[in-house]
């Protein structure tokens, strides 16, 4: 059974096995099994915090106590580390390999390969940061998203002893000191940053390091041990509850981790110091033989739960788990993990059956065949040849092809100078169009329309950030401050421009006049939804438009479907089977808050604003059309079209301008 440290007391650096921290460890692990799995815990993910501090607990008192006694070595600290996490990772790996070789789509197996490349080389963190968040999404489609946190502690692993015996040999500064400043500088960053970095903070191991750091700390900073009992139970106690708290009050809409991660870190660090001084009353709660047990499993339970979560969701089309579905999933992680526990974990742990020479071939040669996996998903576009020429040109209609890229704010800022001209390229710009990646992604529609009329234009647009200047917009439960600011540049930009004589706005209405998904807008004084988008459009639409003088268009969003559509329409032709319907009944239960917002600016009889009804454009005799004559999608995922889907819709988008166009003149004639 594997040893672990003691903190505090006489002795601070005996090695005297703590059940408390296996127990804890299984706390971790169950609230994130349970998280993942849909089971009621929607802040679970804040078992890894947990784990965070259990590490930095361990590795820095193995590193102090070896030290002291002048036994360090380089090549036995990495031998051990690499008897714990890479036999049964390199296992994993090859059944996650297996199992995508031959359940993904081409696309899909390319980027698992590039997963598994940043895998073994300890990178993962940083490849899965650059994929985008950890919350929903393509993420949960990722089989090894997973070691993203392994990454994080083997990148720890890596820098801990040489800094840390470089502070002992060569400076005065003592070890508690120099974690205390990591703790401080590390969590102040991750605090100021959560809001307007929040994908950096969560994966790039700087922000990390205090919860590492925080478990050092208490290997080396002899805290004095908690001598009576009563106490030490109310500090495991305290701790429980700070960590469960945090699994049933956070979920993935929460700003984390910033400061919420505080909880499970001070929780694990409560119970750990606890448990220095005796005997508590954690024996009964986490250190009893199921808990100690689901403990010493907990790492083959880490590894492969998530595979099997994701791999799951491919099968079942990305939809949600039931109850049912999450308790067979986590009772097959459990079956898996036992047995990688009993017959890979154990064995190579042991000396005598494994020695060090052997070790380390069995690393070098489960790295070599795993890279050499992962760069064969890369060189053949992701094994391509299992299927037919057919599923693998829908399998690309998955891919965003840029139009325009240089008319896509990133920034978050804009000007007149960095406006991007559509249409005409000649002349001065008459329309502006303002949008989010909806509005983008018909550019192609808006620039075929103006060059046909000889109108050149301005394209203003970012993602996730409606035209509405004067709300707040916030996604997955974060305050969205660049859309913020690029909206207010550009409506005062639209002020200021009286040779604008036409405003149009496209967005994902439907998306932001639901409060239910993650994209939410609020407008003070009313409810979040679709009170607030009426209220706000129709601001936008008097203050930046009618008021001044311009004729508006708004476009509304095209249908949108609960599943992305090329990767249906692809599976549907491996499967052999009929493609997915959609009525037009379905998309006006989705568009329903929204048009209940555009009614009510119809209500109020503003003249000069027309709306172009994109339903009317794509669903016809009660069905939903999604692709062309040939079979080929209009959308390149579950909503956004792809330039196909923009060309189809340009002669819509030409008649309307040419409709507002027309009121104007009407409208003019009046006056």
């Amino acid at each position: 059974m594997q040893k672990e440290l003691q903190v505090g007391g006489k002795s601070p650096l005996a090695l005297v096995y703590r059940r408390d921290i296996d127990g804890l460890r299984a706390i971790a692990i169950l609230l994130v099994v349970l998280y993942h799995f849909g089971l009621g815990v929607p802040g679970g993910y804040v078992g890894v915090d947990v784990f965070f501090v259990i590490s930095g607990f361990l590795i820095t008192g193995i590193i102090e106590r070896e030290f002291q006694q002048s036994t360090f070595s380089y090549a036995d600290f990495y031998e051990r580390r690499a008897r714990r996490i890479v036999p049964a990772l390199v296992v994993v790996l090859f059944a996650c390999v297996f199992a995508a070789t031959v359940l993904l789509l081409p696309s899909d197996l390319t980027k698992f390969g590039q997963s598994v490349l940043a895998t073994v080389a300890f990178v993962s963190n940083f490849y899965f940061w650059m994929k985008g968040s950890y919350f929903g999404g393509a993420a949960e489609l990722s089989p090894l998203l997973h070691t993203w946190s392994l990454a994080v502690e083997e990148q720890f692993y890596l820098l801990l002893p040489p800094c840390y015996l470089l502070l002992r040999r060569y400076t005065r500064i003592s070890a508690s000191a120099a974690f205390g400043a990591i703790i401080l500088v590390s969590f102040l960053a991750s605090a100021l940053l959560v809001e307007t970095r929040a994908q950096e903070v969560f994966y790039w191991s700087p922000f990390r390091a205090w919860e590492l750091a925080l478990g050092g700390w208490l290997a080396v900073a002899r805290v004095p041990a908690i001598d009576v009992r009563w106490r030490r139970d109310v500090a495991v106690l305290s701790g429980l509850g700070l960590i469960v708290a945090a699994g049933f009050l956070l979920d993935s809409d929460s700003t984390f981790p910033g400061p919420w991660a505080l909880l499970p870190c001070a929780g694990a660090a409560l119970i750990i110091w606890a448990g220095s001084g005796g005997s508590s009353v954690a024996n009964v709660l986490i250190g009893n033989r199921p808990m100690v047990f689901v403990g010493l499993i907990s790492y083959s339970l880490y590894l492969w739960h998530w595979p099997l979560a994701a791999f799951y969701r491919h099968l079942s089309l990305d939809r949600d788990f039931t109850w049912v579905e999450g308790l067979l999933l986590m009772t097959l992680s459990f079956i898996a993990a036992i047995l990688s526990w009993h017959f890979v974990e154990k064995p190579f742990r042991r000396r005598d059956a494994f020695p060090a020479r052997r070790i380390w071939k069995w690393t070098f040669v489960g790295i070599l065949l795993s890279t050499t996996a992962g760069a064969g998903m890369l060189a053949d576009r992701g094994l391509s040849s299992r299927f037919s020429d057919r599923v693998v040109r829908l399998d690309e209609e998955r891919s965003r092809l840029v139009y325009r890229d240089d008319c896509f704010n990133r920034t978050g800022r804009v000007s007149v100078e960095s406006a991007c001209r559509v249409g005409a390229a000649e002349g001065r710009p008459e329309i502006a169009i303002w949008g989010d990646s909806y509005g983008y992604a018909m550019l192609p529609a808006f620039d075929i329309a103006l060059e046909n009329m000889g109108v050149s234009g301005v394209f203003f647009s970012r993602s996730a950030c409606p035209p509405l200047p004067f709300g707040e917009i916030s996604f997955k439960g974060r305050i969205n401050w660049r859309c913020h600011e690029f909206n207010d540049d550009v409506f005062r930009l639209l002020v200021q421009e009286e040779g604008i004589k036409f405003l149009v706005l496209a967005a994902a209405w439907d998306f932001h006049a639901n409060p239910q998904t993650d994209h939410v807008v609020k407008a003070e004084g009313f409810a979040e939804g679709g009170e607030s988008l009426a209220y706000l459009l129709n601001r936008v639409v008097r203050e930046a438009g009618t008021s001044v003088g311009r004729t508006v268009g708004i476009i509304e969003q095209v249908p949108s479907y609960p599943w992305s559509v090329p990767y249906r329409m692809a599976l549907a032709e491996v499967e052999g089977q009929p493609r997915p319907v959609f009525t037009a009944a379905d998309n006006a239960a989705r568009a329903a808050e929204a048009n209940r917002a555009f009614d009510a600016i119809r209500s109020d009889t503003l003249p000069g604003v027309s709306f172009l009804k994109m339903q009317d454009v794509f669903c016809g005799n009660g069905m939903c059309r999604y692709a062309d004559g040939d079979g080929l999608p209009y959308y390149f995922d579950n909503g956004h079209l792809n330039v196909r889907g923009a060309i189809h819709v340009a002669p819509q988008v030409e008649s309307f301008f040419r409709t507002l166009m027309k009121k104007d003149s009407d409208l003019g004639d009046k006056k």
